[in-house]
């Protein structure tokens, strides 16, 4: 009789250890799934941010270009536009690598 209550023991805690392990591993596959949730979330968090700091900066940049002092300024700089009545001229400045001396006595005088 001790044997048999032995093994009923015994088969109840291999029932519970199976049941239990079972348990573990049925919840740690919606763990993971929800491991993978938060960390997707954080990442699209983080590019949210950064899409709402560019769309400040970018609004920034439309209302700056609502004023006609700085269409005017951007337009001169990138375009070379002047108002009626202005002259534009354009420097070109050659560079020092273009400019071969010849040898000879003056010229030795002259350092590059």
């Amino acid at each position: 009789m001790a044997s048999q209550l032995s093994r009923r023991r015994l088969l109840g805690v291999a029932t519970l250890t199976v049941l239990l392990l079972g348990a573990a591993l049925v919840s740690s596959f919606p763990a993971r799934s929800i491991m993978a949730q938060r960390h997707e979330t954080e990442v699209r968090q983080a590019r949210l941010e950064r899409v709402e700091t560019e769309i400040g900066r970018l609004e920034l940049r439309l209302a700056r270009l609502q004023d006609a002092d700085e269409i005017a300024r951007l337009s001169r700089e990138k375009y070379g536009y002047v108002p009626p009545g202005w002259e534009s001229y354009n420097l070109v400045t050659p560079e020092i690598d273009d400019v071969r001396l010849p040898d000879g006595w003056p010229l030795l005088l002259v350092t590059p």
